[in-house]
């Protein structure tokens, strides 16, 4: 899986928005495991729930096995980048 400059904010009305991720960038191999730090509120959900295929994003490219998942989650996407990111994540506090 290939990530190519992967931006996302949060909007609500009447308030500024929220940039969740900017510009991030990365190639994942095709087997092994991939562990994910940061601090409460650094994006690790929202690019779990993006790579995932069950949250859009704003800007940049996913790649999968060469097919382009698309801005919008989709049936199609989602099976494809559920099957691209493992169907098993855990997040602890």
């Amino acid at each position: 899986m290939k990530v190519e400059n992967l931006s996302k904010a949060y909007r609500t009305k009447g308030a500024p928005p929220v940039q969740a991720l900017k510009g991030v960038s990365f190639i994942l191999p095709d087997t092994g495991m991939v562990f994910l730090l940061g601090r409460s509120g650094s994006g690790k959900s929202t690019l779990l729930h993006i790579l995932s295929g069950l949250e859009s994003f704003d800007a940049g490219d996913i790649t999968y096995r060469g097919n382009r998942l698309p801005t919008s989650p989709s049936a199609t996407a989602t099976n494809t980048a559920t099957a691209a990111a493992g169907s098993s994540f855990r997040i602890t506090a």
